[in-house]
């Protein structure tokens, strides 16, 4: 009786443990300490850091395949999404868009800028939006999957770009006019006023960029000056990018896949761990450059400037 107690107070303990890890963001580097001072069996241990590791592991469209869950498809979608608002988030992105029966949608995000445009069905189970300012007017697809009473929103490298939930539309927003040409390029987007002073200074051009690069993959940014940015961790993948100046710009571990760098400034950039596997950098100027551990697997580097550029220990090889 006195064993099984203990052995009960032991599944406990590891329980209460186990919870206030996770508040701490799977932050178990004194965990070794820790089994010293409570004598908790390895078995224990072990078991808890299984179960942190795969609760802070990435998610991709991949993961959800394996377990068996699949896309929504087209004649799903259009079910689920028909007359329907759905609010998305991401890293810079925050808003709430309606689903028009016409296929047409109007948005709000959270600074109160508005934009419509049009959304349309494939046959490879893709939602695809164009907006008619809003990721200058690109058309971008999906993978939806359900998710609980979320949907999420996959690109076609399947990396998670919205995580999203959908609800009846609160207001009537009249549908627009499906004959107004949509736009294909975006020169300046709309400006947003700098809540966190109060004050009415407008973000300029070059900050929105930034704010939008953060997580942009697929995005045609070609030409943008991005120089001096902070885009730690950034998912610019398949995102074109020839010409864009990135010089002394701080890119470390972003997702740079299959983006095109062609003819791109990358001076004195930062990009340690970060991947640019298959990207395309003909001609990029890379001197000075830091691609510590960077991922340059399959990366084409025709003409390619990299004297000074630091590159131990990158994965792949140059050509």
């Amino acid at each position: 009786m006195v064993r099984r107690f203990l052995v009960d107070y032991e599944l406990l303990f590891i329980l209460l443990l186990s919870v206030e890890v996770a508040f701490f963001l799977c932050f178990i580097t004194n965990i070794k300490e820790l089994d010293t001072q409570v004598k908790i069996p390895s078995i224990h241990i072990m078991l808890l850091c299984l179960l942190l590791l795969s609760s802070c592991a990435p998610v991709s469209q991949k993961q959800y395949e394996k377990n068996g869950q699949h896309p929504l498809t087209t004649q799903q979608l259009e079910v689920q999404l028909k007359g329907k608002k759905i609010h998305l988030e991401a890293i810079d992105f925050d808003a709430s868009i309606v689903f028009h029966e016409n296929m047409t949608l109007t948005a709000k995000n959270q600074q109160d800028e508005s934009d419509s445009g049009t959304w349309s069905l494939e046959d490879d189970n893709m939602l695809c939006l164009e907006f008619r300012s809003w990721y200058f007017g690109d058309r971008r697809c999906f993978r939806v999957f359900n998710e609980k009473n979320k949907v999420l929103f996959f690109t076609p490298n399947g990396a998670l770009s919205y995580t999203g939930v959908i609800s009846n539309p609160s207001e009537n927003i009249r549908q627009p006019d499906r004959r107004i040409k949509t736009k294909k390029a975006l020169k300046v987007l709309p400006q947003r006023r700098d809540l966190s002073t109060g004050s009415n200074n407008f973000e300029s051009a070059k900050d929105r960029f930034i704010r939008l690069a953060q997580n942009c993959p697929d995005c045609n940014l070609i030409g943008v000056d991005l120089s001096n940015a902070q885009l730690n961790h950034a998912n610019l993948a398949g995102a074109n990018l020839s010409g864009a100046d990135f010089t002394d710009a701080n890119l470390r571990q972003a997702n740079l896949a299959g983006a095109n760098l062609s003819n791109a400034k990358l001076i004195r950039t930062n990009l340690p761990g970060a991947n640019l596997s298959f990207a395309d950098l003909t001609n990029a100027d890379l001197a000075g450059s830091n691609l510590i551990r960077a991922n340059m697997t399959g990366a084409t580097t025709t003409n390619t400037n990299l004297t000074g550029a630091h590159l131990e220990s990158i994965q792949g090889t140059i050509q």
